[in-house]
């Protein structure tokens, strides 16, 4: 066999360890942000681990078996990445989704009574280039990272306790880290333990004053418990880091304008967020549902009742399982006087309440 024909067996062999990573490990660490950044560290190491094994299978010259010069190239780059991800390895854990994202979705109870979930997403501090570059390289991420990443996987599942330790951990490790005092509060939020909701919804906000959805969640808590003047105060501090998160061309734009729009909605400027709301539909006009839930309870407030059923039949056409969407379009029905479809509504909103609720 010819020599560069054993290297490039034995070049081959030092790959099966990238395979493996590839299916336990880099999905959920290198390509769960993927950058070109994050590529070119990924493209070193695929290239270095191709050079050690065929090395490997040069430095045996009279190894002329395929099968033992591929097995000779595993060895050393398995050796070098089983080192690399000895501590990558997370317990038995949900599937991670998401690197990059925390999504606050709370129970808003309206000056009308009605409940309604308001989504907001923040996005973290970006990695610096040569963090990027290592996470690709050695498919490595930070101790704390993890933790989040399994605390988010476990919230998705709404295994609040579970998150909630998680985050626990992220924050012994990282406690100047505002986004994991944020997701915590929101895992209380939405296990109704609302002083300790509160407590760290406004240590995000003191470690990181720009995090509107944090601002926004506390004043949904606020409305809830009658205290509007603080409501409106916390609302202001979310349209005013909202603003300026457009003004400097935060992307996607059309999030941005959404949840202003939603904050404007529930600080009662319908005006103001009928106007937001319709541009971030405008910018994307395949916008979640409760982009158009929220519009529809804004007309619905002012009386605009056909404008306000057009968007909630939106809204729900997107998301069936949409309560707060059924109920706001049973009250417009009985507005304008259509008794059995109000009444069919309200009975499909109790339905889903009573499903979400056990």
């Amino acid at each position: 066999m010819k020599t560069h024909q054993k290297v490039i067996i034995g070049g081959f062999g030092g790959l099966t360890p990238v395979i493996m990573n590839l299916l336990i490990i880099d999905i959920n660490v290198v390509l769960a942000k993927f950058t070109v950044i994050t590529a070119i560290g990924y493209f070193i190491r695929v290239v270095i681990l191709f050079y050690l094994g065929g090395i490997m299978a040069f430095l045996h010259k009279n190894e002329n078996n395929a099968v033992k010069l591929f097995e000779l190239g595993i060895v050393a780059p398995a050796l070098i990445t089983a080192a690399m991800n000895a501590g990558n390895l997370p317990a038995s854990t949900p599937r991670i989704t998401s690197i990059a994202s925390v999504y606050v979705y709370a129970q808003t109870t309206a000056r009308e009574d009605i409940k309604k979930p308001s989504i907001q997403k923040e996005t973290e501090q970006e990695e610096s280039a040569i963090m990027q570059l290592l996470r690709g390289l050695t498919g490595s991420i930070p101790e704390w990272k993890l933790y989040m990443l399994r605390g988010n996987a476990y919230l998705d599942k709404r295994e609040f306790d579970r998150a909630i330790a998680l985050y626990d951990k992220a924050i012994a490790f990282k406690p100047d880290y505002g986004l994991a005092y944020a997701k915590r509060g929101y895992a209380y939020h939405l296990k109704n333990d609302i002083d300790h909701a509160i407590a760290d919804y406004n240590k995000a906000i003191e470690l990181r004053p720009d995090l509107w959805a944090a601002h926004t969640n506390v004043g949904i808590i606020y409305i809830n418990k009658g205290e509007y003047d603080k409501a409106i105060d916390f609302l202001d501090r979310a349209i005013f880091n909202l603003t300026k998160a457009i003004e400097s061309g935060f992307e996607p734009a059309d999030l941005a304008y959404a949840n202003r729009g939603e904050a404007y909605r529930l600080s009662r400027q319908y005006d103001h967020a009928i106007t937001d709301l319709t541009k971030a539909i405008e910018l994307n006009p395949k916008s979640q549902g409760w982009v158009y839930a929220s519009r529809g309870g804004a007309y619905f407030t002012k009386g605009k009742y056909d404008q306000a059923i057009a968007d909630l039949i939106k809204a729900i056409e997107l998301n069936p399982g949409f309560a707060w969407a059924y109920r706001i379009r049973a009250k417009a029905y009985l507005s304008k006087g259509e008794l059995s479809l109000s009444k069919s509504d309200s009975k499909k909103a109790d339905k889903l309440e009573a499903s979400h609720n056990k």
